[in-house]
């Protein structure tokens, strides 16, 4: 059988908003952010490059650590202006030469990854008509491309839409504004401010208040051997999204272990485990709960999904 998008989807007078993402025109292009600065800092254990753009309001934080297998990619941005009346939907997109075709790769719910084919429907055969829009898929915890010499992976710390629209080049998008809406039930475009809005109608205007929010946050880039894009992701995507949780206090710590007053010492390190060992690199805690009294509910999991690791 033979579909096309309905009548509604497809009318050139389509807004991109809360539920419809829509170019201006189906082939846009990107328009480039220009590099105006940027400065270097490392020692012996990280190196950071800080880049600063013509658009003031973009910002970028490249970081290497010693002894990890990845690059970090810090953005900030925000807020999107929107004093000459159009709207913006910010993405960031890595060319390489891995010869990947027309294929890349989503995960589902940060669980199985799909395999999707641009302009490709495995069920019907598509008649396209947004070659931009109707290849972007929902990415939770990573994408990849790969060919028979390399693989690249990219984790997200943030639900984001992702496509690769070239061979070898894989995109991300990761903030809008715009400034009318979808006709999809919300009311409103997706223009969040820092302050808020005033009062919906008959109490207000619903107008929005302050300027645009700032967003920050991080990609973590991997690269590997040939067809092993689903092992790069696997490898950091808990990492990625447990990240450790750091605090830090000026009180002293107001416990002990040991009843004994007189050999109470705060300033030691208090740490306990119930394994012998660690577990398995490919091993995974997924639950560890108390449900009732004398029982605990342990879910462990295998990080890798069949065929995915060596």
């Amino acid at each position: 059988s033979r579909r096309r998008v309905s009548d509604v989807d497809s009318r050139p007078d389509q807004n991109s908003g809360a539920y419809i993402f829509r170019p201006t025109v189906p082939n846009q292009k990107l328009v480039l952010a220009t590099p105006k600065s940027a400065s270097i800092q490392q020692n012996e254990q990280f190196a950071e490059i800080q880049t600063t753009f013509e658009e003031s309001w973009i910002k970028q934080v490249v970081r290497l650590v010693k002894d990890k297998p990845y690059v970090d990619v810090e953005f900030t941005i925000g807020p999107i202006p929107i004093a000459d009346g159009i709207g913006k939907e910010i993405v960031t997109r890595w060319d390489t030469s891995i010869s990947s075709g027309d294929l890349f790769y989503t995960d589902s719910n940060a669980r199985k990854f799909m395999k999707r084919k641009r302009s490709y429907r495995p069920t019907w055969e598509l008649e396209e008509f947004e070659p931009v829009a109707g290849n972007y898929y929902p990415v939770n915890a990573g994408i990849y491309i790969e060919d028979d010499a390399a693989s690249m992976a990219i984790l997200v710390d943030r639900s984001e839409g992702g496509s690769s629209l070239e061979s070898g080049s894989v995109e991300l998008m990761v903030h809008r504004r715009t400034l009318a809406d979808d006709a999809r039930g919300v009311g409103e475009p997706i223009n969040e401010t820092d302050i808020g809005m005033t009062p919906y109608p008959p109490y207000g205007r619903a107008k929005r208040l302050g300027d645009g929010i700032v967003i920050k946050g991080v990609h973590r880039i991997l690269f590997g051997k040939r067809n092993a894009g689903a092992s790069l992701a696997r490898s950091q995507m808990d990492e990625m999204f447990s990240s450790p949780l750091v605090f830090a206090s000026s009180e002293p710590v107001d416990f002990s272990l040991d009843n004994d007053d007189d050999n109470n010492n705060n300033d030691k390190v208090v740490h306990s485990s119930a394994l012998l060992s660690s577990l398995p690199k490919n091993v995974m805690l997924i639950t560890l709960a108390k449900i009732e009294s004398d029982t605990i509910l342990l879910r462990l999991g295998h990080q890798y999904a069949e065929g995915e690791d060596d």
